[in-house]
């Protein structure tokens, strides 16, 4: 927080009492959005040392949900379902695609329970989700004791992995679950996604 200036901080407080907010200005006008103007600042995962804050442009979520779009395209049908951290790009990055292209977000938050995101899945018709392999994995032990049995319905029509490396075996039991993985390799200073499969490459382990 010191590192970046922060001067309001938003808690479970205020979300429970949202009338002790900090009072704001009223808008004089609307001028011109800075395409260059920081969107966010998001935190790096420290993989080299410290978590370092990352100063985020408009312009740059919008090529990243542009790059996003043109190799997943878009579904009328399509669903997000979000359960990566919101203080984190891939988290956030999820909204910022949905909102521009005017398709639902489905929030699940990770509890650990594999079952109430399964349940979600096929609750709410979701067709796209994104994991970390940790994820992956814990959802591929615990989700049926069947190594070939579907884990998801088949709405579900690419799963985006990436955060970590994936291993030959993580992806052959995925295979065999007949979930669509889809690679991804990204970090905080590009706004999310570098490389990312294409759906009509899936992944050959």
């Amino acid at each position: 927080l010191a590192s970046i200036g922060v001067k309001v901080l938003l808690d479970e407080r205020w979300l429970s009492r949202p009338w002790e907010a900090v009072d704001a200005p009223a808008p004089t006008g609307k001028p011109p959005v800075d395409p260059e103007s920081p969107l966010a600042i998001l935190f790096t995962s420290g993989s080299s040392g410290s978590p370092k804050g990352v100063e985020l442009s408009r312009r740059a979520f919008l090529a990243a949900a542009a790059a996003s779009a043109d190799n997943l395209g878009w579904l009328p049908s399509d669903r997000w379902l979000l359960c990566m951290p919101l203080g984190h790009v891939g988290g956030l990055s999820i909204v910022v695609r949905c909102l521009l292209a005017r398709v639902p977000v489905v929030l699940s938050p990770w509890t650990g329970s594999v079952r109430d995101l399964l349940d979600d899945v096929a609750r709410f018709d979701v067709t796209l989700l994104s994991f970390v392999p940790t994820m992956l994995s814990r959802i591929l032990d615990e989700g049926a004791a069947d190594a070939s049995t579907r884990l998801f319905p088949r709405c579900v029509r690419a799963v985006l992995l990436g955060g970590d490396s994936t291993s030959s075996a993580l992806l052959e039991a995925a295979v065999a679950r007949h979930i669509p993985v889809l690679t991804t390799y990204g970090m905080t200073e590009a706004c999310s996604q570098i490389a990312t499969l294409s759906p009509s490459e899936p992944p050959s382990p």
